[in-house]
């Protein structure tokens, strides 16, 4: 119930004051796996809107989100070319896994 309550309190400050820093999605993410993996992501994503819409200004922000979306889409487009370069080398080994160093502290 109170969940509920404060995501609806952050729908309704969100819709009513252009001001309102909290979006009610987190929230709804807020105990799961994902959100613990990505919630510094969106803490640096939000402060760098919060430092360029400060700097520049809406305008600013607009004329820069197509950097951000390319930096996005270039990391996507690395992890699509190092997962078919690791499907490439596991079918070229047939799954063997090349010689690691271990090192043993005190043997």
């Amino acid at each position: 119930l109170y969940g509920a309550l404060l995501i609806g309190a952050c729908a309704f400050m969100r819709l009513r004051f252009a001001w309102w820093p909290f979006h009610p999605l987190p929230l709804i993410f807020f105990e799961a796996y994902a959100m613990s993996m990505f919630y510094v992501s969106f803490l640096i994503g939000w402060l760098i809107k919060l430092g360029l819409t400060r700097i520049g200004g809406g305008r600013f922000y607009a004329r820069s989100k197509p950097f951000f979306v390319g930096i996005i889409l270039g990391q996507l487009g690395m992890g699509v070319v190092w997962a078919v370069v690791g499907v490439i080398y596991f079918l070229a080994t047939k799954g063997v896994q090349p010689r690691t160093v271990m090192f043993y502290i005190g043997k």
